[in-house]
């Protein structure tokens, strides 16, 4: 269920096609850019025909090419594969965070349904006590307290249920919104046996991190884009040219009187070009674009030091909660079942209360919630933690979402 429901919110979650979409838009924007602009053509009328010695020109016919400056097509081809560089990245992005969903929803199935099949056995427990202390009171050896306290625990125990009945509920309402469903979803099976991914060394994870967190390769592709605008912002300083010819067309009826006609309908060729002259808003589009790169290159720094700082946080929450939580498999459960066989062998005998063997129910739920309640812990913070490393601690599963972002 864990790998159908993650493979499936990662081709199907309107977020990551919207980022993907949005990838695929600027991987056409270099060609886009680096096209020479459009041809410009020009058509002119004499109102007032202005005589010539082959005759009146009448109209006038011109078309023109404005060439950039050598470099400055290249560089925006450039940048423009840049800026779709990012928007990979952010694409990539999306993928971890909805991943990091998937997996922390799932943490928290686990820990309600866990919780409801630990909860219903206690219930059952607790109404087959109420049922000796019944059969107790009637043989006249037993206390109707003891009833009453065994059935309004059982009572209590039932109202849990249904509360994190509830919040299951809600768990698949989430998993269905990721998805991108607004119906309610269909019945989810219960999820009581998680796989729980191994934890590599922190050197491992922190190397890993260098190098596969989206948020820090985007900003190092901001880098280099920005690094493009200033060279961008530097050919500004020089001109384009435009080269045009213009055609006239002559009416040769019109010839003077006497007038040799041996002409030709004009032919003229064009070359024009800006002059950048305005300097301070060159100097300013200079200064904006050396401003920007500062601040991508700020912005990476601080993002590489948060992503450290998240690995080392996450990394030491999931070390913290397998620990618990292997603690409580190998040492508080069997510990907890030991006693409470021990308490009701001895109060089925008559050596000990009711009062003590409900005290060890208590402590044999309680542990084995605790148990729950890591395991979810666990799966939650290594979630947090592959969130920070930028990809799943499965390699097999990395390659799967690496897959995904194939055009």
């Amino acid at each position: 269920m864990v790998d159908q429901f993650l493979a499936e919110v990662l081709t199907v979650n309107p977020g990551i096609e919207a980022a993907r979409l949005d990838w695929e838009a600027m991987t056409e924007m270099p060609e886009v850019v680096a096209s020479l602009p459009d041809p410009m053509v020009s058509y002119g009328y004499y109102f007032t025909s202005v005589q010539t010695r082959t005759g009146a020109m009448r109209q006038r016919f011109g078309v023109s090419q404005k060439i950039p400056f050598p470099g400055k097509l290249g560089t925006a081809k450039a940048r423009s594969a840049a800026d779709a560089q990012v928007a990979y990245w952010r694409f990539r992005a999306a993928l971890r965070d909805v991943f990091a969903q998937g997996r922390t929803l799932l943490a928290d199935l686990y820990r309600a349904d866990g919780a409801i099949l630990v909860l219903r056995d206690q219930e059952s427990l607790l109404r087959q006590t109420a049922d000796s202390a019944k059969g107790l009171v009637e043989s006249n050896q037993g206390s109707l307290a003891n009833v009453i306290r065994s059935e309004v625990a059982a009572e209590e125990i039932a109202v849990r249920i249904a509360q994190i009945e509830a919040e299951r509920t809600g768990v698949i309402a989430r998993m269905g919104a990721l998805r991108g469903e607004v119906e309610p979803s269909t019945a989810v099976p219960r999820y009581a046996d998680p796989k729980l991914p191994k934890l590599p060394s922190l050197a491992a994870v922190m190397r890993r991190s260098l190098t596969a967190n989206q948020d820090v390769e985007a900003a190092r592709a901001a880098v280099a884009r920005d690094d493009l605008g200033i060279r961008a912002a530097a050919l500004e300083y020089f001109p384009d040219i435009t080269l045009g010819v213009d055609y006239s067309l002559v009416d040769n009826s019109t010839v003077l009187p006497m007038t040799p006609q041996n002409g030709e309908d004009p032919f003229l060729g064009t070359v024009s070009f800006n002059v950048p002259i305005w300097w301070d808003k060159l100097g300013a589009q200079k200064r904006a674009a050396v401003a920007r790169r500062g601040s991508s290159a700020s912005r990476q720094a601080q993002l590489t030091a948060d992503v450290s700082a998240n690995v080392q946080s996450a990394y030491a929450m999931a070390r913290a909660m397998r620990e618990q939580r292997d603690r409580f498999a190998s040492e508080i459960i069997p510990g907890a079942r030991q006693a409470y066989e021990s308490t009701s062998s001895a109060y089925r005998t008559g050596a000990t209360s009711l009062t003590d063997l409900l005290d060890v129910q208590q402590a044999l739920l309680g542990a084995e919630l605790g148990l729950i309640d890591r395991t979810s812990g666990y799966l939650r913070a290594v979630a947090d933690l592959e969130r920070a490393i930028g990809e799943p601690l499965d390699q097999q599963i990395s390659q799967t979402t690496n897959a995904l972002t194939k055009p």
